[in-house]
């Protein structure tokens, strides 16, 4: 009304009042404050020398028997509105979000986020720390301190781990990060897939897929994939390279050198903890084996210098073939290795290893010294044509080979 009637002497915005514990309280007596009730509502309420709202809680006014506080009364309501609530109960606050868990929420209405199409972030600390962000305008995904943080220009793209894709260009899409540092400075790279610390975290390839502490730490190249530690840590000038295992073409060299790290390597495959390719600039090398060494572009390498022996149940079916070769001038024992054997001092023993096991194992001994030597077999030969008594004349060839039991006799040219 325009003024007060019926002996109304006070306006409502006179009779709400607030107690010593921040309650808001409305004063329905006749009287204005009284009980020595001075200070209003209005009164409480001020800007701080920052101009955020504050409430005045500094005196001890409103305290007989008021016990709710404000900031008590603030709640969310069934449809998650933020709700004051002025009546004597506090039922609302088992609509807000408390930080011991929450009960009797509906998944259908109750839910964290927001209601319209914008970005919800996430963020820590006292400077606000960025921590992530869910982002329905570009597809993006990040949840991590420093996570994402640059994706402002990019689309489709999910990080997972502090300062993972942390710097990425605006022209980087479709990328996956899941650990600190992953795909940390991805520029302009498109389809990388990066789990683990430091996983391609300096990279501007594309179809990159790195798995592993380190893996491809610092590829400018495409299609490559790297599985392990540190595999292909280095490679940053080649395409089309697979590493499977700790420290996977890593490396280059005969001996293992950590300061020798392959950088220019291509079209190569290397499976086997500290597998590596003979030289730093590698083309279609490829190399199977723990520790084993490739012998240069084009090549095969099975196994270390440890291995002796290669099998298979099938055939092998090659263009070529290049066999053991060996010279001598003293007495010998022939391995699994030799094939082609040249005696150049006459006098000497060559020992036959035992063909047991040895099914097709085959030597060709040539003698070119002007004196006989002396052919040594663990187990007797098998006689074909004139035999053999176990010694080798000057200019002499003996060609023999296993049948798995014994030495057999293939040829002898005299």
């Amino acid at each position: 009304a325009d003024s007060l009637t019926g002996g109304y002497t006070s306006w409502l915005l006179t009779k709400k009042k607030i107690d010593s514990l921040g309650a808001l309280k409305l004063n329905i007596s006749d009287t204005l404050f009284t009980n020595g009730y001075t200070t209003r509502v209005r009164d409480r309420w001020g800007l701080d020398s920052l101009g955020a709202l504050k409430l005045n809680l500094s005196d001890s006014l409103f305290a007989n028997g008021y016990t709710t506080r404000v900031r008590d009364r603030w709640g969310l309501d069934s449809l998650g509105a933020l709700k004051l609530n002025i009546s004597d109960t506090v039922s609302m606050l088992s609509k807000k979000w408390s930080i011991t868990g929450n009960s009797g929420l509906d998944s259908t209405i109750n839910f964290l986020g927001t209601t319209e199409n914008q970005p919800l972030q996430f963020r820590v600390g006292a400077a606000s720390t960025w921590a992530g962000e869910l982002n329905p305008l570009s597809s993006n995904t990040s949840f991590g301190l420093g996570a994402g943080q640059l994706l402002s220009g990019n689309t489709n793209n999910t990080a997972f781990g502090v300062g993972s894709m942390n710097n990425t260009d605006p022209n980087g899409f479709d990328n996956t990060a899941v650990g600190q540092g992953a795909l940390q400075n991805n520029f302009s790279g498109d389809n990388n897939t990066a789990i683990g610390q430091g996983a391609l975290k300096n990279s501007s390839g594309i179809n990159n897929t790195a798995v592993g502490q380190a893996t491809l730490n610092l590829t400018t190249r495409d299609n490559n994939t790297a599985i392990g530690r540190a595999a292909l840590e280095s490679a940053n000038g080649g395409d089309d390279n697979t590493a499977v295992g700790y420290k996977a073409g890593r490396n280059f060299g005969a001996t293992l050198d950590d300061t020798k790290q392959a950088i220019n390597i291509t079209n190569s495959v290397m499976l086997g903890s500290n597998t590596r390719t003979l030289a730093n600039n590698s083309q279609n090398e490829i190399v199977i084996g723990y520790d084993a060494v490739g012998n240069g572009s084009n090549t095969v390498q099975l196994g270390n210098s440890s291995i002796t022996e290669v099998k298979t149940n099938g055939s092998i079916n090659a263009k070529g073939a290049i066999l053991g070769y060996r010279t001598t001038s003293s007495d010998i024992t022939l391995t699994q290795n030799d094939y082609y054997i040249k005696a150049i001092t006459g006098g000497i023993t060559i020992t036959l290893p035992t063909p047991v096991g040895k099914a097709g194992q085959r030597y060709v001994i040539v003698n070119v010294s002007a004196v006989p030597i002396t052919i040594v077999p663990t187990t007797s030969f098998e006689a074909l044509g004139t035999g053999f008594i176990g010694s080798l004349n000057s200019d002499s060839v003996l060609i023999i080979f296993s049948d798995d039991a014994k030495w057999v006799l293939e040829n002898k040219v005299i």
